[in-house]
């Protein structure tokens, strides 16, 4: 609440007595009180150098007081009508002045006071504020500026008061010098400095001696002044740099467990394509019939087992590879129809056993695509020895392509007729050793790299994979080429 001091009220009682009186003196020189009503309008109008709305209302009742005396000291012999409507005038006009001016007084104390009460706000805010923080105006004199800009500036903190000029506040700086920096202010500093600060263009960083780093923000506000924000970065520098060495450790160590993996699969594979190469030629009878069935049925399990190992080796040394940033391929123009027959070929023995039937629907297809063979290939062995995996007795599984209409793509694509996947099978499925093949034999089981290996070769051609599948519906996995791996067939032999 405005307060005034005793001497400023004792001044301003003075003033009303001496109007009063003064306006009383006039009213008696006139001839029946003719002016009176603007002389006592005038005694309520000095109301409003008073603080508050009872000093109005007392000056119109001493105003209404020095009426009526008037009234009562009217020169005998005037006319009565006369003389009471003029009084009477004067009496209404003293206290609609007063009224309205007490209103009036009313309605700038309440906005002084919503101003107060936002200016408090705003100055919490500021204050609350972790960094400092410092608003110039459109003539760059200081506005406001909070507690920790003043810490952060307390080489100039003293002079640090509303209305200082920026260039005035980097004058001091440069003739104090900065304690903590040590840097050199001459003429080409501050220039530059009020270059930036007219003109910013982002955040300016600077690291102390003492190790402390201060980011400083400024921006235009709207009526053409200077916001300056001075945060401490120290701490959140550090965090980065832990978060960068220790993104480094963790590739580091990922490197290594890859070079690890591919080296012990390298290891593992020779002496596996040796247990291979001799159950196969015991199975095929090169050196002789075996001695009954069981040693038969021993020397199957043996070379399926292998082959399974070998495969899942295959997978882990490829993964291993992609991860090292070993991978490279060896593209090349290659039919569709040719990659689709030798995929089947080395899928069609298993289908028979499983009792499923393949479906090959690219058997003329004459178009070409720009590709590792190789690659491409071990995709689509991937993914329909999943659909044979995962498809009954008597299902099927169709290997199909298309070209989308809205992008261009080649699509080369495995529908099968199997169990199917809900989404958090299909998630776990799409995870490097997702494990999703409940209810199979042990010696079916892989390692759950398949999809994951396909949707990094693919990846690695430009193109994408996508799964749809619903659980009892089968499921339908499409590997989709940029388009400008699609090529004109008819030049190859």
């Amino acid at each position: 609440m405005v307060t005034i001091t005793n001497q400023r009220k004792f001044k301003l009682m003075a003033v009303a007595t001496a109007i009063a009186v003064a306006v009383f003196a006039l009213d008696m020189s006139l001839p029946l009180g003719v002016a009176g009503g603007i002389l006592y309008v005038t005694l309520v109008l000095a109301g409003a150098w008073f603080p508050r709305r009872i000093h109005i209302y007392g000056l119109a009742v001493i105003g209404s007081l020095l009426t009526l005396i008037g009234f009562a000291m009217s020169p005998a012999g005037a006319e009565a009508w006369m003389v009471l409507t003029n009084r009477g005038m004067s009496l209404l006009a003293i206290w609609i002045t007063a009224i309205l001016l007490a209103s009036r007084m009313s309605e700038r104390r309440l906005a002084d006071e919503a101003i107060k009460i936002e200016r408090d706000r705003l100055s919490d805010a500021i204050e609350s504020f972790t960094g400092g923080f410092a608003l110039f105006d459109k003539h760059d004199r200081l506005v406001i500026c909070n507690e920790n800009y003043l810490k952060a500036m307390d080489d100039v903190a003293d002079i640090l008061k509303p209305g200082l000029q920026f260039e005035e506040l980097l004058k001091v700086r440069a003739e104090r010098g900065q304690r903590r920096d040590g840097l050199t202010r001459d003429q080409a500093w501050f220039d530059e400095r009020v270059g930036r600060h007219r003109d910013p263009q982002g955040p300016l960083e600077r690291t102390f001696d003492d190790g402390t780093t201060f980011q400083l923000h400024e921006f235009k506000t709207r009526e053409g002044g200077v916001a300056i924000i001075r945060t401490d970065v120290t701490e959140l520098n550090k965090s980065e740099q832990n978060l960068i060495a220790a993104k480094i450790e963790a590739e580091a160590a990922n490197r290594s467990k890859s070079e690890f993996l591919a080296n012990m699969s390298h290891e593992l594979r020779t002496p596996l394509n040796a247990i291979l190469g001799f159950s196969d030629a015991l199975r095929s009878g090169v050196f002789g019939n075996l001695g009954n069935a069981k040693q038969q049925d021993y020397v199957e399990n043996i070379h399926e087992s292998g082959s399974h190992l070998l495969d899942l080796i295959t997978d882990i040394l490829d993964v291993s590879l992609i991860e090292a940033g070993r991978l490279e391929l060896q593209e090349e123009p290659v039919r569709v129809s040719e990659i689709a027959e030798a995929s089947i070929r080395l899928v069609q023995q298993r289908a028979e056993h499983e009792n499923v039937r393949l479906v090959n629907t690219l058997g003329g297809d004459h178009r070409a695509i720009y590709m590792d063979a190789r690659r491409v290939k071990q995709i689509l062995v991937n993914l329909l020895s999943n659909a044979v995996k995962f498809t009954p007795e008597n299902g099927e599984v169709t290997l199909g392509a298309d070209i989308r209409k809205d992008n261009g793509c080649f699509v080369l694509s495995v529908t099968d007729t199997g169990i199917g996947m809900d989404a958090a099978g299909l998630a776990t499925a799409m995870e490097k050793f997702g494990q999703n093949e409940t209810g199979l034999p042990p010696e079916q089981k892989g390692a759950g790299l398949g999809l994951p290996l396909s949707k990094i070769l693919i990846e690695a051609h430009g193109g994408e994979i996508e799964i749809d599948s619903q659980p009892g519906q089968g499921t339908t996995v499409r590997v989709c080429f940029p388009e400008d791996r699609l090529l004109d067939a008819g030049g190859l032999p």
